[in-house]
């Protein structure tokens, strides 16, 4: 069966979301590269990507369970990069935390934290 399309518009990043979140990764090491026409941050050591800025939202990789919980309960959304192509381990965070420093921060620890635990990337 061929693998659906994955075209569509990606969401160029907020500068200042950017700097901040890079500012942010840095306490972790976080390796910043190119994605979804973004900027997306991996863990040094296991190579896992765990966070993304989409245009001025941040999104987060908190695996399955946590992000079912977190939609569940209305306090989160889920990132769909593509119409119909949702990366079920991430989550936006929600705009009124994204913009308070140390509450993002928070969000990006735990993240980083659960991206730490999975086994390395082979790519």
């Amino acid at each position: 069966m061929p693998r659906p399309s994955m075209k569509g518009k990606f969401l160029k990043p907020d500068a200042v979301v950017a700097q901040r979140v890079t500012n942010i990764a840095a306490e972790h090491d976080a390796v910043e590269k190119k994605m979804f026409g973004s900027y997306s941050w991996f863990t040094p050591v296991t190579a896992q990507m765990f966070m993304c800025v989409w245009g001025a939202d941040v999104a987060v990789r908190v695996g399955v369970k946590e992000a079912q919980s977190l939609i569940g309960a209305g306090k989160a959304k889920q990132f769909e990069p593509v119409p119909g192509h949702a990366m079920k381990e991430y989550v936006f965070v929600p705009a009124s935390t994204s913009a308070n420093d140390r509450k993002l921060a928070a969000w990006v620890g735990r993240s980083a934290a659960y991206a730490m635990k999975l086994p390395p990337n082979r790519k």
